[in-house]
């Protein structure tokens, strides 16, 4: 039985860290649509600093492996806006421990994510129920939800 790596799940706090860490921009790079230091900026300011989502960053050693951004909708669930892990430490449960341990954090019945067709296997492998949509584009995307309680 493979014995499953214990995760060091840091909180961002300071959000410019989000856009000046070469390791953090990478991973967002892979989990947003069309990026650029410039969007990753936006975000960091509109959503992470101003205490409308909270940004962790997964720590192996001294290396960033992972990363997962929240936002707590009402009192009771969390929304993934971003979540990547660096593609040489993937198929290592980080993802699934890094979703795991936030909704421990937040104390949360509920994490749900809007995903394409690309993530999807990735969200039903942590257990989510998935149901595909259409967006307001018209293209297909999955809402993926987690009930932890």
């Amino acid at each position: 039985m493979q014995e499953e790596n214990i995760l060091n799940l840091v909180e961002v706090t300071d959000h410019k860290e989000i856009y000046e860490n070469n390791e953090i921009v990478k991973l967002m790079f892979n989990c947003m649509v069309r990026p650029t230091i410039g969007r990753i900026q936006s975000v960091a300011q509109s959503t992470y600093s101003k205490q409308q989502g909270k940004f962790y960053k997964a720590m192996e050693d001294d290396k960033i492996v992972g990363i997962i951004g929240l936002k707590r909708i009402n009192n009771d669930r969390l929304d993934i806006l971003h979540i990547s892990v660096d593609e040489h430490m993937r198929n290592k449960s980080i993802g699934k421990n890094m979703i795991k341990e936030a909704g421990t954090y937040d104390k949360v019945d509920e994490i749900r994510a809007e995903t394409t067709h690309n993530m999807v296997d990735f969200y039903k492998k942590c257990g989510f129920r998935t149901k595909l949509v259409e967006n307001e584009l018209g293209l297909d995307e999955y809402i993926c939800t987690l009930k932890l309680r």
